[in-house]
């Protein structure tokens, strides 16, 4: 996708468009997420149309070239390098309340952007890569838990490998030595740190400060009988820096 006079940075690896451009359509990410052959319909999204929308990346830094992407800001604010600790983007936007009972009691999403739509598999099983990545990271972990949720005919698969814990700000970090007391790192072994002390360079040329490493979502379905996808991700608690 051609550069636009919108983008902040002149990385040339990895390029972005949202639904602002009106040659993009809701329906042809979902096309995209469930590949040529696959049925899809009533297909909505739900949030600010500079927060949903597509990448390729010539780099492969995250672990895939191509794909759709979501945000609690703009999409454009992943292009990297990183050249700032906090990349913040409010859209004004509500929460989503699957995403609310994800982080759990006490705590609201805000900034929600939502690509929802049914589709009908040819085969039993479905199996997506994502990744989770955010400038919360590091200094506001378990500060501001932002977080990420793939809902399956209602039932969210987007898990920590072996666990039933979602993808979020604190269940995937380095921990922050900036807390009190501070607080030891979860499940490190999938988060990839690419915050920068100057004059050194981030090593994953995206502006976010942390990611996770390529998660996959796996699922049973029933071939020939429709399914309900949601992707949704949001802010919790405030509608600060984006994820």
């Amino acid at each position: 996708f051609p550069y636009t006079p919108l983008f902040r940075s002149t990385d040339a690896t990895l390029q972005v468009d949202d639904l602002t451009d009106s040659k993009l359509t809701a329906t042809a990410l979902a096309q995209s997420l469930v590949g040529e052959g696959v049925t899809v319909s009533n297909v909505t999204v739900t949030g600010a149309n500079r927060a949903i929308g597509n990448f390729t990346s010539a780099s492969n830094g995250i672990g895939f070239n191509s794909g759709v992407v979501l945000s609690t800001g703009s999409v454009r604010n992943v292009v990297g390098p990183n050249c700032s600790t906090g990349i913040d983007g409010e859209n004004g936007q509500p929460g989503d309340t699957d995403l609310d009972t994800l982080v759990g009691e006490g705590n609201v999403t805000l900034d929600a952007a939502v690509l929802e739509f049914d589709f009908v598999p040819t085969s039993s099983s479905l199996s997506f890569q994502y990744v989770f990545s955010s400038d919360e990271y590091n200094e506001f972990v378990f500060d501001f838990n932002d977080v990420f949720g793939f809902f399956l005919n209602g039932t969210n698969i987007a898990l920590i490998p072996g666990t039933q814990t979602p993808v979020a700000i604190n269940n995937v970090n380095n921990g922050n030595s900036t807390g009190t007391p501070n607080n030891p790192p979860v499940n490190p072994q999938y988060f990839v740190n690419n915050d920068f002390q100057s004059p050194a360079t981030a090593p994953i040329d995206t502006e976010m400060d942390g990611l996770t490493v390529v998660f996959t979502a796996t699922a049973t379905v029933t071939p020939n009988q429709t399914n309900h996808i949601k992707l949704a991700i949001a802010d919790a608690n405030d509608d600060e820096l984006d994820s």
